[in-house]
């Protein structure tokens, strides 16, 4: 999404950086970093990344008839890092 890549490229470069995957990575790590230094563990880092927040998981279908299952995705991340 060219209007999320914008605005997180600009918060951590300074400025918008061409997006390619080794600048992708370096946002990717300094988000993650953030959301560590702030306190947030393992499961609540992948709820912020799936729905916004670390509030409990949510499944379910949303009003475009999109079907979500953050539940599903936080334990695929946890599979994951292991």
């Amino acid at each position: 999404m060219p209007g999320t890549w914008s605005y997180w490229s600009q918060k951590v470069f300074g400025y918008v950086e061409r997006q390619t995957p080794a600048n992708e990575e370096y946002v990717a790590l300094h988000k993650i970093q953030a959301h560590l230094n702030e306190g947030y563990g393992e499961k609540e880092i992948a709820l912020i990344w799936n729905q916004g927040n670390a509030s409990p998981c949510k499944a379910g279908t949303n009003s475009y008839g999109v079907v979500y299952d953050s539940c599903s995705y936080v334990q695929k991340v946890l599979v994951a890092m292991r």
